[in-house]
Formats: structure tokens, sequence, C-alpha cells
């Protein structure tokens, strides 16, 4: 059963690492689209380029995950001096920080431009049989990352409301700077995209051949479109980021709804599974990053290039980051006890942060492809997030339906909070949670932002304000609403 699982990593390394070889690319940096888009196969490499950048050390592979976003969030300790400690201090007007901020907005902005050209484009495909897979995935991408822009750049919606101004929605590949819509705008035209995505994306291969999340293929047949389907944007990813939608809008009614109706779905097929400690605990586990809870993520195979050097504990001076230890944050007093991820995230007793490290060579070749590949594999939804929105969503109306949803999660990590008798401090423990679920994701971030909370640092938590979790929008794209 198991071999029937083998992702084809090898063929999907080659796929992504040849991109920049397939792609004819202008001055201007963006794909030729007369010598590009003729057939099937041009709009699979365009496509294949957009998760290519997005696995960048300066997007998802580092700062939009264990880099900017977590030191910002105050998990690590961080250098007394350069970049990340000028990101610490949230001083976006440093100049090393504000390009890596202006590298954010044009990577995101960047590969929304791709998505629109191959949607304007798409017709080209009209008698193809993964015509509808190709769209559902460029306007669900196109959904996700302007979601991302707007977690990023826009507003504390609890604080300014969806009247506040946001950031711009491109639908057409022109780059001529647009207006800055209200916060509400964009979020409808988030959800009208999501929702375009899921009809079109309604037989993706997830959803009939639970091997689609490992396709094997020949390769005289081989296809980017069928390979390991949770690293591209698939059926499931849209409706988790519906449900994700509906709670930064502040709809508890629907988040939860949404999040409850997908998690049914799932358990019915089984195609995502949490981890369990009897999982960590059965011979030859070797899943550290708990990929098959991954309902959307990216392989990147320079992965091993981007951690390099950046974990450590004061046995390590010369890492980046040194690991709090639970004596100077609270968060970690889960790190004290036996859950399941205490024995792949951290070597214990030294407290080491690993769970990025990636085994020598000579330990990958022992492994099958399937157990090789996970090790390169990033998260951007996964399984214990629709848990959360559930509970955190019916919180607000139905406490035995929340804690229920909490401790199912709970439970997969050897936790268990049944016990808990006020609303209150079924709140304060989802949020602890949170912090212990998303080491290294880049999650806490918006979580806070969301809910408008502090900052925790060493010296005093870090009150939120807009000028702690807006980033500051490029000069040049700033263009005042009309």
């Amino acid at each position: 059963m198991k071999t029937a699982l083998i992702i084809c990593s090898s063929l999907l390394l080659i796929v992504f690492s040849s991109c920049k070889k397939w792609l004819n690319v202008n001055e201007s940096g963006f794909v030729t689209q007369e010598e590009l888009l003729q057939d099937r196969e041009g709009f699979e490499k365009l496509l294949s380029s957009i998760y290519l950048d997005l696995g960048k050390p300066e997007l998802y592979g580092r700062e939009l995950k264990f880099g900017m976003l977590d030191a910002i969030a105050g998990y690590w300790q961080v250098p007394d001096v350069g970049f990340y400690q000028s990101v610490y201090n949230v001083d976006y007007e440093n100049p090393n920080v504000l390009n890596q901020i202006n590298a954010i907005w044009s990577g995101l902005y960047g590969a929304i431009r791709k998505c629109n050209v191959i949607l304007e484009n798409i017709d080209k495909l009209e008698k193809d049989a993964y015509r509808d897979l190709i769209e559902g995935e460029a306007i669900g991408l196109r959904g996700y990352l302007h979601f991302e822009l707007f977690k990023l750049f826009g507003p504390i919606v609890v604080k300014d409301g969806l009247q506040s101004p946001s950031i711009p929605y491109y639908k057409q590949a022109s780059k001529v700077p647009q207006n800055p819509l209200l916060s509400g705008e964009v979020l409808d035209l988030i959800e009208l995209d999501l929702l375009e995505a899921g009809a079109l994306l309604e037989n993706d291969p997830l959803i009939s051949n639970l091997h689609a999340k490992y396709e094997v293929q020949s390769k005289e047949n081989y296809t980017t479109l069928l390979d390991h389907r949770s690293v591209r944007m698939n059926y499931y990813a849209v409706l988790a980021l519906l449900a994700r939608k509906s709670q930064w809008e502040g709809d508890a009614v629907q988040a939860g709804s949404r999040a409850e109706s997908l998690i049914r779905k799932i358990e019915s097929r089984a195609v995502f599974k949490l981890i369990s400690f009897w999982d960590i605990y059965s011979p030859g586990f070797n899943d550290p990053r708990f990929s098959t809870e991954n309902i959307f993520g990216l392989y990147v195979p320079d992965h091993r290039k981007y951690v390099s050097g950046y974990f450590g504990t004061v046995n390590q001076p010369n890492a980046i980051f040194q690991v709090l230890r639970s004596n100077e944050r609270d968060a970690f007093e889960y790190l004290l006890k036996l859950n399941v991820r205490n024995q792949h995230w951290y070597a214990n007793p030294s407290g080491l942060f690993i769970k990025f490290d990636i085994p020598e060579e000579s330990r990958l070749d022992t492994l099958s492809q399937l157990d090789r590949s996970r090790f390169f594999e990033i998260q951007l939804i996964n399984l214990p997030e629709l848990y959360l929105i559930a509970a955190e969503a019916f919180l607000a109306y139905d406490k035995a339906k929340s804690l229920h949803y909490f401790n199912i999660l709970l439970k997969s990590r050897n936790l268990n909070h049944e016990d808990l008798t006020s609303s209150a401090a079924l709140e304060d423990q989802i949020a602890l949670e949170v912090q212990q679920e998303y080491i290294g994701e880049g999650y806490l971030f918006f979580f806070n932002k969301r809910r408008n909370l502090p900052l925790f640092r060493l010296n005093g938590n870090l009150q939120p304000s807009q000028s702690v979790y807006v980033f500051p929008q490029p000069e040049q794209e700033s263009v005042l609403r009309k």
C-alpha cells in the first residue's frame, strides 16, 4: 500500500528546478505569453513557476514563515544588531527591512500577475481536459495571494472595520497601478475568486482518488497538474480559505459552518490526517513537518539552503535564532509535557528547534521518495487550522461544540482540556495552542493581528497598533482612493 503512495518527487524536482530554463522572460521580468502559452505544457510551466516563486527565501521559503514574521511575533531571541533586530523592533523604516517588505509586495503581486496572464489566455485550452484544473488553480491562487497581501498590508479589521482602506485587487495582467479598495471590497473579491475556483475544482483528483495527494505517474504521461496535489492549489484548500476568510471578516457563524463542513468532508474521505502520538512512535516515522496534515503547501527543493544556520541554542552561538525557553516565555510550558510536537520539533533536553532540520543526503538516500520529499514540504494551510477556526468560531455561541473540536486537535497532540469550565479559559487556551502549533510557520503574527493582541517581548509586550501590524505599502503603489 505504501509503495502506491510514493510521490514522483524526482520528477517534481525536475519540473520546479527547470522552470527558469523553460520560461522566456522579458525585460520586465514577466513571461512572454506569445512564446509560452500555446498549449497545455506552456500553461503548466507558467503555473509551476508561480509555486517556484512563492518558495523563494524572501517569501515562503523563509521570511513569510520562520524568518521575518516569526521574529516579529517574538518566537526567537534574535541577534543584538542587524536585520532581524530591526525586524524584532518593528522598525519598518529601516532600509533593509523596507527593502524586504517591498520584495514581499512585488513578489506576491508578481505572482498574481502570472495568474492573470494564465486566466486571460485560458480560452486557448477550450477543449483541453485539464482546462478547469488549470483555471481553478490560477483563480484560487489569485484569491489566496490577495488574501495574504491583505493580511500583511491591510488594516486591523477588528479595530478599523471593513470600511477602512486596504490594498489594490488586480483581476487583469496590466502593470498599471490600481487604487486600493476598502477592506470589505477586497474580502468580497477574495470570496468571489474562491467560490469560482471551488466550482472549477469540483472534479479535483483529490476528491475522487485519495492517492492523488501523492500521485504516481509514468514518465511518458507525466503532468505536474496531478503530482502531489496538496502542494498545489486544490479543492480542499479553496474551501479552507473560505473558512479563513470568514474568520478574518468577523463572521463567526459562517466561519464555524465552513470549517465544520470541510472537517466532515475530510474525515469522510481521510485524504488529510492529523498526526497522532501513535504515528510518532510507529516504526520508520519520517514526517517531522507533519505533511499529512497539509491541505495546501509548497515543495521547496532549496529549503536546506534557506534554513541553514538559522536555529540554535546558547550552545550554538553562531545560529541566527535562539529558541526561547520555557522560563522566558509562558507559551512554551508545553515543551515540558509529552506532546507529539515535542518529539520531532525540538532536540531535548537542549531545546534546539529542529522542525526544519533536513538529514544529510546519505540518510535521505535510504528513504522512499515520499518520505524524502516530506523534508522539503512547507505548509500554507493545514488541518489543525480548521479545528482551531471551528473552536474559536463556535466559542461565540456553542461552547460545547467549541470544546469538542478543540479537543480533537489536542488529543492528536497527546493533550486534553475537557475540564475547561469557562469560555474565557477556553479562549486563552486556544490562543496558547496556536502559539505551540505554529512555531516556525509565520502564523502567530496573523493570529495576533486579527485579534488585535500584543506581541511577546522579553522586556515587555509590544502593544498592538497600525505601526506594528500594517506593513507600509510601497510609495509608488500608494494611490489615494478617490
